[in-house]
């Protein structure tokens, strides 16, 4: 608001402008048009408005600042967006003739599909349970899938993923699987299987479209069966044991590097590697382990170790055999992951 030097005039001219503003706080298309007579701006359909709003003494600084003058006395308002057409012409959509596919009966399309409640209409799989809450799964036991939309007009196929293997596994669920529940035996046998991260997904049938659902890891543990230690040349104790899944573990002929998975045997503080000469020969340099190249024996050197019982754990691609058995309240030890070294 600008006056003579009179600070009173000041006021009354921020005072009049304040009133104008405030009884017009719409403004009309006429009042548009009076103004800008060769602008369309008047034929738009949002209509300007004026509101006012307060500014901290900090912006009102800033903007006498910009302006690079004394400061005078301010109000502020805040005029709303303004908007604008396009005066192009703009592409008209052809008229719907059918919703969905048509019904082969009547020839009438099949209508919408209607929702009543946020759960997706597509299957979905929300949580894999263990049993006993085991960090890890074993060949054998059974793996809880649960979700939404799991019913199939068919066979429902539950598919599971190794980043090693480049075939999927396919199982199929127990009998009683619900629309929400799954359960899914592993079998014993552990040929066509590897220990470590899987991911699973479950193929059903619905409204005559096959549909699969989002994927979800878990950790398959191997499981050792036994353990044997020998004395062999040179005074030189090692330890051989079997263990299901088989790992897929090669020595290339003339070289010292393992191939395949990474295996470890964690014995108190130390984690031990298999031995290269007791490994099958690796004659291919695939990715994808071939059933001469798995093997379910590993030999490890302990010549050294103090004599004593020791609690251990076999681990394939990051992730240990299970060593808590959480049947029992309160949980114990697996017997069986126990090594007894002799002095």
């Amino acid at each position: 608001a600008y006056g003579k030097d009179n600070d009173i005039e000041d006021h009354r001219l921020l005072g009049i402008a304040m009133r104008i503003l405030h009884d017009n706080a719409l403004l009309h298309p006429k009042q548009i048009e009076g103004v800008l007579p060769d602008s369309d701006l008047h034929n738009q359909v949002e209509r300007i408005s004026i509101t006012p709003i307060t500014l901290s003494l900090e912006e009102v600084s800033k903007l006498w600042g910009t302006f690079q003058t004394q400061y005078r006395i301010s109000a502020a308002y805040q005029v709303s967006v303004v908007l604008i057409e396009s005066a192009q012409a703009v592409k008209a959509p052809l008229p719907v003739l059918s919703r969905g596919e048509p019904n082969l009966n009547n020839g009438r399309d099949s209508g919408i599909a209607i929702q009543p409640d946020l759960t997706s209409s597509f299957p979905t799989l929300e949580t894999l349970q263990t049993p006993n809450q085991q960090p890890s799964l074993r060949l054998g036991e059974n793996l809880t899938l649960r979700g939404h939309h799991l019913d199939s007009e068919e066979t429902i196929v539950v598919e599971f993923r190794h980043p090693r293997l480049s075939q999927a596994i396919q199982l199929t669920p127990k009998p009683g699987a619900t629309a929400t529940t799954l359960e899914v035996e592993l079998p014993v046998d552990g040929n066509q299987w590897l220990a470590g991260f899987y991911t699973v997904t479950v193929g059903v049938k619905r409204n005559g479209k096959q549909q699969v659902t989002n994927a979800l890891s878990f950790s398959l543990a191997p499981k050792i069966e036994e353990m044997t230690i020998s004395t062999a040349t040179g005074n030189q104790q090692q330890l051989t044991l079997t263990c299901n899944p088989p790992v897929w573990l090669g020595k290339p002929d003339n070289s010292s590097v393992i191939l395949g998975q990474q295996v470890g045997f964690l014995l108190s503080d130390r984690e031990l590697l298999p031995l290269s000469e007791f490994l099958p020969s690796v004659t291919t340099t695939s990715s994808d382990p071939s059933p001469d190249q798995k093997t379910n024996s590993l030999v490890f050197d302990i010549t050294g170790i103090a004599a004593g019982d020791y609690w251990v754990r076999l681990r394939v691609d990051g992730v240990d055999s299970l060593l808590v058995n959480r049947t029992v309240t309160p949980p114990v030890f697996y017997s069986t992951e126990k090594l007894t070294v002799s002095g």
